[in-house]
């Protein structure tokens, strides 16, 4: 992430969440209370230096807020003045070398916006609900540090089991073969996004659940690699992004910091697969992947022996429960807009939602 960040000409990786603040936001308040949060918070004080054996983690131990007011724009001039901003900030920390986290206040004559500009390097997507509602206990001088740091959750990853890791991914990969998509004509090279929600039966799932005796995730990976097979052929490997609490470190859930991780899970399927047999090997991987979460792609592409210039997979999966009543992109305080990011790669979103 860090290299391709430096080494692209886009922003990649680097994100901007624009909030519109309600009307009786006390802005001085509201930097008072990020500030807060971020002293206490050890990833967004966090910095990456280059060195010898590769991009080092630093911890500040103060860190400056960066926050500033663009001024005055039109609604109409808005969505490109943050974009601006956004690639500029991106360039002038194109190293790295200071918290690559930067807050920008925007007034228009109807509105004011507040843009977080962030490196995903410093979150996941369990990450920003939770820094919100810390800002938002702040905010209301009713805020907790949280006793787990990403400092913490480094310790346990740094100590993986790489024996058991390596005996684990080449039984699991060894000697498979890794089919790539066909390619899709007329689109050229550039990114480019589709998207197609689909709401699915929640009554459904759970009905399936239990026939079955697995997790939706396990459900809906079974689905996804049916669809997969018709494309590429009948053994499928996909990219599973895990969230990486599962690590035996207390608190370990509410930890603020990228501790996601992806792994890939290989599916066989044959003409005589069975539904059932084919939850059941998706639902006996990811039970068995658990201890495993953390290891890095790079050491499972050098286990399986992959050639130079093929990948494992080339298609992510993402199973992650959102409830709205709990989500703290709304608050008395703000509610957040539509943002998008540049993308490493073009893509096709399928957002699943599952309805109760």
């Amino acid at each position: 992430m860090i290299l391709r960040f430096i080494d692209s000409d886009n922003p990649l990786y680097f994100v901007s969440f624009a909030f519109e603040l309600t009307s009786h936001t006390d802005i001085e308040r509201l930097k008072e209370a990020w500030t807060m949060v971020i002293k206490s918070t050890d990833i967004l004080r966090t910095c990456f230096c280059d060195t010898a054996d590769g991009y080092a983690q630093v911890v500040l131990k103060e860190a400056t807020v960066n926050w500033a007011s663009l001024g005055i724009a039109q609604d109409n001039q808005l969505e490109e003045l943050l974009e601006k901003e956004k690639n500029s900030l991106a360039r002038l920390n194109r190293s790295l070398r200071e918290p690559p986290i930067y807050f920008r206040v925007v007034h228009t004559s109807s509105r004011t916006i507040l843009a977080l500009n962030i490196f995903h390097g410093l979150y996941d997507g369990n990450s920003i609900p939770m820094i919100l509602r810390d800002v938002e206990g702040a905010y209301n001088s009713k805020y907790q540090p949280r006793l787990c740091q990403f400092s913490d959750v480094v310790q346990h990853i740094m100590a993986c089991d790489l024996k058991g890791a390596e005996t684990f991914w080449k039984k699991h990969l060894q000697a498979k073969q890794f089919l790539p998509f066909r390619r899709l004509g007329g689109r050229g090279q550039n990114d480019f996004t589709l998207q197609r929600p689909m709401t699915i039966s929640g009554i459904m799932v759970d009905e399936g659940c239990k026939q079955f005796g697995c997790t939706a995730q396990s459900l809906v990976q079974a689905v996804w690699a049916v669809v997969l097979a018709s494309h590429i052929g009948k053994g499928v490997t996909f990219g599973v992004v895990v969230s990486g609490r599962t690590l035996p470190l207390e608190e370990v859930e509410g930890a603020i910091g990228p501790v996601f991780n992806t792994i890939p899970c290989f599916l066989q399927l044959t003409g005589s697969t069975t539904w059932r047999e084919l939850v059941k090997q998706a639902h006996s991987f990811n039970a068995e992947s658990i201890p495993y979460h953390h290891t890095p792609l790079r050491l499972i592409r050098k286990w399986v022996s992959l050639s130079p210039g093929h990948e494992i997979f080339e298609s992510l999966f993402v199973y992650q429960r959102v409830f709205d009543e709990d989500s703290a992109t709304i608050s008395p305080l703000w509610r957040l807009m539509q943002s998008k990011a540049n993308v490493d790669v073009s893509y096709t979103s399928l957002p699943w939602k599952i309805r109760n």
